[in-house]
Parts: structure tokens; sequence; C-alpha cells
């Protein structure tokens, strides 16, 4: 089964994992802000860098970015061990429809890993 996983900062541009088909789109409900306090890769204890995160807003906001499709479950390992790394300050995983054309109604596809 494959695994989808959103990217809506750094993602976007340096995914640093293998995939096997990216595609450009949006997330609905959720708003990208730049709240989060970084240490680990941007910043210092006194003076936290500022990195993107998301955090739940409207029904009818978006956040564009891209979804990339993991078939292999090796690779798929090899990503979330990875992502477990980068990610390591955020706090929780959601599972969202993720779409790519703005007027759609039905999501490209369902079930993408934020």
């Amino acid at each position: 089964m494959a695994m989808w996983v959103f990217g809506y900062g750094s993602l976007v541009w340096k995914a640093g994992f293998n995939f096997d088909e990216r595609l450009v789109g949006f997330i609905k409900g959720y708003r990208r802000v730049f709240y989060q306090g970084s240490t680990d890769h941007r910043g210092t204890p006194e003076f936290p860098g500022r990195t993107v995160t998301l955090e739940p807003a409207d029904p009818h906001e978006v956040c564009w970015g891209a979804a990339y499709k993991i078939t292999k479950k090796e690779e798929q390992e090899i990503a979330l061990t990875h992502l477990e790394v980068r990610e390591k300050q955020y706090d929780k995983k959601a599972y969202v429809d993720f779409f790519t054309e703005p007027l759609a109604t039905t999501p490209t596809v369902s079930g993408v890993m934020v």
C-alpha cells in the first residue's frame, strides 16, 4: 500500500527521501504559520529560529504544498525515520484529503500524512 506525505514548507523543495510521484496541490482546513521556535536546526536556546508549521483553520482555508507518494515498504520506513528526525519538535500527525484542482470537490488522494 502506498504512503503519501504532504510537504508545506521546506519539504516542497527538499524532501530528503525517495519517492515515486510528486503532486502539487493543497489541503483544506489548515494554514501555514511561523509560530514554532526551533533550536535543533535553526536558532539557539536563547533565540529559537522560527519554522513553519500547520495549525487548524477555517474549513474553507487551504494550504498549498506537495504530496509525495512512496510505494516500497523499505522506502516508507526510511522516509518515516527521516521525518521523525527532521520534524522532531512537532507533536502530532494527521491524515487529510489532498486536492490538485482548486474547484474540485473530490480529493485527488485521501489519507495523506501531515
